[in-house]
């Protein structure tokens, strides 16, 4: 009965035991050298009507042209800026983005000024800044390298970019 009565007791202390324990917070707050002009934040390329046999004898449709303007540059907060074009690679095309939707064998390219092309998820080489104004300027192509995997119908393609200043 008594060892009953000393674990019965032994339970009721550690009811009772308290812990302090610490969370400790960290960060830096940064300032960029340039805001993205709003114009440039949320952007959508419409292709329109591609007519599926354009990918018969080409691998690619017509450009469409897309900028990214970086505004208020301070120089002295940074003087170059690389970016990343963020999204998932479509499957055969690993040089492309994905597409959703109804349409098939296709993707996304995307290509520098240069006409230099943008693999997914890969930081560009930085490129100056200018004071004031920047204007980052893209091409955007629906590319479908073999026409007997295109389908026709709707398609969507969602890409995000990160800059990094220097």
């Amino acid at each position: 009965m008594k060892e009953i009565l000393f674990i019965a007791g032994l339970f009721f202390f550690v009811g009772n035991v308290h812990a302090d324990t610490d969370v400790n917070f960290r960060g830096t707050l940064i300032v960029d050298p340039c805001i993205v002009n709003t114009s440039s934040a949320e952007q959508t390329i419409e292709f329109g009507n591609i007519a599926a046999s354009t990918f018969i004898n080409h691998k690619r449709s017509a450009g469409e042209r897309f900028k990214i303007t970086l505004a208020e540059c301070d120089l002295s907060l940074g003087s170059t800026v690389s970016i990343t074009f963020n999204g998932t690679a479509a499957g055969q095309q690993p040089d492309a983005f994905s597409v959703t939707g109804t349409a098939e064998g296709i993707g996304i390219v995307l290509e520098d000024a240069e006409g230099k092309m943008i693999t997914p998820n890969v930081s560009l080489e930085s490129l100056p800044l200018n004071a004031g104004e920047t204007v980052l300027e893209y091409m955007a192509y629906v590319q479908g390298p073999d026409y007997k995997e295109i389908k026709q119908g709707s398609f969507v393609s969602q890409v995000t970019f990160t800059l990094a200043y220097e």
